[in-house]
């Protein structure tokens, strides 16, 4: 049961881990493409 408890906390700290990637590249494509435009124009 030990292992199917690691494998449960694995998912999870995996979940979480993808959710943060998944916000910071959501966050940059909002706000950081307009700003490298801006750098541009």
């Amino acid at each position: 049961t030990s292992s199917s408890l690691d494998f449960h906390l694995n998912i999870s700290r995996f979940l979480r881990w993808l959710l943060l990637v998944v916000v910071t590249v959501s966050l940059d494509c909002c706000y950081g493409l307009p700003r490298l435009l801006l750098q541009f124009l």
